[in-house]
């Protein structure tokens, strides 16, 4: 039978994380919305500046379409017979390995654990 115990971390206060979350749709909308202007406008009139601006607000609109999920950022601890595993997951929805640290595994391997305390729960009572 195989010990498993996993721990989930998260913060309590994620105000300020709300917040740069659901700022960062706007900020991504409105690039996104920019960047159309100003590629419609470059088709009428082409100038080197507004190559530049539609490039920037597409940069930045990509840019945040691909790395905001990593503002909702938890913490996955996995123990699994003597063997300690970390991810990260981002916005409850992808999961990133964030590996095995050997000090962590020595120390496992040398503790002298009881069974109920390494796999978390307590035996059952009849």
């Amino acid at each position: 039978m195989d010990r498993f115990l996993e721990e989930s971390v998260s913060k309590h206060h994620r105000a300020a994380e709300e917040v740069l979350y659901y700022a960062s749709w706007v900020v991504m909308i409105v690039s996104a919305i920019l960047a159309f202007m100003y590629l419609n406008v470059m088709f009428y009139s082409f100038s080197i500046s507004m190559l530049v601006m539609t490039l920037l607000f597409t940069g930045i609109a990509v840019y945040i379409f691909f790395f905001h999920d990593r503002l909702r950022t938890e913490y996955d601890y996995t123990f699994t017979n003597g063997s300690m595993d970390f991810a990260q997951v981002f916005n409850n929805r992808k999961r990133k390995a964030a590996g095995q640290p050997e000090r962590w595994q020595r120390w496992m391997r040398s503790a002298r654990l009881p069974a109920a305390v390494s796999i978390g729960m307590c035996p059952r009572r009849a």
